[in-house]
């Protein structure tokens, strides 16, 4: 087991869900677990010993409507400030749980047990916690970071193939801003890490979960280094939502879109976007953009709520390995749609 520390979190990558309890405070009057229902409907794993509320599995959960039944629900369960929540799930439960314990009695403390790669690499780290509003993604959240992440390898084991190749666009993301040599990594071992060679698939967890560590903890409330982890996500979240396909692959695509950009601005070399697009295609994630409504993707896209204005900030590379973030207006996106069209 490896233990990655940011702020006042620490990430144990290898550690047995069996093992949760070791990690809890002794403050802790009550735990309540809040699990995924695919993942309680598996026989894998042993919650007989658990408080559990069960978490209707996909986006939507995703909802204050749903929040607040949770929150009815901790009530009714007696759950006060010395309680203690654990997610037990991909990213929606992980971010559900982040922001319920957040606002419940003004804050209880949480944790994670990530179960897709996904959520082991990206969504547990960093505190960002929030449910969508209708069709917008995440509008409403809090910056909360939790106390622990337990990432227990086993539950890739019995992920299915979509979700552990969604996972891959964030872990390419990963390399793509901030390691040319984790890039090349993820080149060479892509048949292992496909095979889910455990030797192999440590190795990616670990270096992502230390890649987003650090950027997190140097900008923990998203001011300006950490902006650089939505790669592909401006676009992405908008394909997300249009196309009613896994976050990962419209990252995927998102990715795709601002590599274009970047190479219309003289950033990017052809040749790096076209390595990136072979990766994501290798990984079994989507690249071909003519599946992209891009007409669509306006209405979205301007009320993203990272918008400045009338403007965007958008993550371009310049090489790979090294990401900047650059303004644009809402006409030059436009304009970089039409091209794209």
């Amino acid at each position: 087991m490896e233990t990655i520390k940011y702020q006042n979190t620490s990430i144990f990558v290898g550690a047995p869900f069996s093992s949760l309890t070791e990690y809890l405070p002794d403050s802790v009057s009550q735990i309540l677990l809040l699990v995924d229902e695919n993942v309680m409907a598996q026989n894998d794993y042993d919650f007989s010993g658990f408080n559990c509320i069960v978490v209707p599995a996909g986006e939507s959960s995703k909802n204050l409507a749903f929040v607040e039944k949770l929150l009815v629900e901790l009530v009714n369960r007696g759950l006060d400030r010395s309680g203690f929540l654990v997610g037990v799930g991909g990213g929606v439960v992980c971010d559900i749980t982040g922001f319920v314990a957040s606002i419940f009695m003004r804050g209880v403390k949480f944790a994670f047990v990530p179960t897709t790669l996904l959520a082991q690499v990206d969504a547990a780290i960093g505190g960002k916690n929030g449910v969508n509003l209708g069709a917008y993604k995440n509008m409403a959240g809090t910056f909360t970071q939790p106390e622990f992440v337990l990432v227990d390898l086993f539950f890739l084991n019995t992920l299915p193939e979509r979700e552990f190749i969604s996972g891959m666009a964030e872990v390419i993301k990963h390399a793509c801003i901030a390691d040319a040599q984790y890039f090349e990594f993820l080149e060479k071992e892509k048949d292992k890490i496909r095979s889910k060679d455990q030797a192999i698939l440590t190795q990616v967890v670990l270096q992502s979960v230390q890649i987003k560590a650090q950027i997190v903890a140097a900008d923990v409330k998203e001011s300006g280094l950490r902006k650089l982890l939505n790669f592909g996500h401006t676009f992405g979240h908008a394909i997300e939502k249009t196309l009613q396909i896994p976050h990962g692959e419209a990252v995927s695509y998102g990715m795709l879109i601002v590599n274009e950009i970047a190479v219309m601005d003289h950033r990017l070399t052809a040749h790096d976007a076209a390595r990136i697009k072979t990766l994501l295609h290798n990984f079994g994630l989507p690249t071909n953009s003519q599946d992209l409504k891009l007409n669509a993707l306006e209405g979205l896209l301007f009320k993203d709520k990272k918008r400045l204005g009338h403007s965007l900030d958008l993550i371009v590379l310049n090489e790979l390995g090294s990401a900047t973030i650059v303004s644009k207006s809402f006409d030059e996106i436009q304009t970089y749609i039409n091209v794209l069209r």
